[in-house]
């Protein structure tokens, strides 16, 4: 019967956590910087961006 209220108190905990405002910047930087990247990489070479591998292809085939 222990184990089920530590489990309990310890799900509780859990569910109540709250971002910090130094994970919520973090998060916000690694996605612009994710979201940045991608685009960087389409506009550079959009063709590379959609291709398919030819390798890919043949072993489709």
């Amino acid at each position: 019967m222990t184990n089920h209220k530590s489990l309990a108190s310890l799900s509780a905990r859990a569910s109540a956590h709250r971002y910090t405002v130094r994970e919520v910047l973090l998060l916000t930087v690694l996605g612009f910087a994710a979201v940045a990247i991608s685009v960087t990489i389409a506009l550079m070479d959009p063709a590379a961006a959609l291709a398919v591998p030819e390798s890919v292809l043949e072993s489709a085939r």
